[in-house]
């Protein structure tokens, strides 16, 4: 753990600021949960906290049930990161990796995105698959993150594909409201 140098107060409600910068920093947003954990030297830990990340299997198998079925690569998103993928030869690399800041707004939109000749996005950084159909995952009406179809050389999704996102994707909002 490393000092920032900021003190804060604790307000008569039990709240506390967390500066600008950090949160900024830290990527964490208005409306965002925090995880709160308390260690035994008496420290408190705030760690941002996925939904998503509750249901890591589940994320996993829908990866690669949707891939295996739709015939395509598969990326599951919190709203910051890869929580899984189908994509076998990238998988050490691409878990965890950041959503790329086009994907970010793109997921904002909270609406099925179908990439076109002209459109290529890539949704996580770094990694050499292009964004074919981005569905978000919505749970109690907050977006909670994103299914992709992925491809490397930008294949046109069929319409199947985009059924089978979309209905991978709601199943997973409705498990998380359950």
């Amino acid at each position: 753990m490393r000092a920032t140098g900021i003190v804060r107060r604790i307000d008569s409600l039990g709240r506390i600021v967390i500066p600008k910068e950090i949160r900024r920093t830290m990527q964490i947003r208005e409306g965002d949960s925090l995880e709160i954990y308390v260690e035994s030297g008496g420290d408190i830990i705030l760690k941002k906290y996925s939904t998503i990340d509750e249901l890591g299997k589940y994320a996993q198998t829908y990866a690669n049930l949707l891939s295996k079925i739709a015939r395509i690569p598969v990326i599951i998103l919190d709203r910051e990161r890869v929580v899984a993928t189908s994509v076998n030869i990238y998988k050490e690399d691409i878990v965890g990796k950041p959503v790329s800041s086009e994907f970010d707004r793109l997921m904002q939109k909270r609406e099925t995105y179908k990439a076109t000749k002209d459109s290529v996005l890539y949704p996580v950084q770094g990694v050499p698959y292009k964004g074919l159909v981005c569905v978000p995952i919505i749970s109690y009406g907050d977006l909670v993150g994103s299914v992709i179809l992925v491809d490397e050389h930008g294949q046109t999704p069929t319409e199947t594909q985009i059924k089978l996102a979309e209905f991978v994707s709601t199943l997973f909002g409705e498990q998380m409201s359950d």
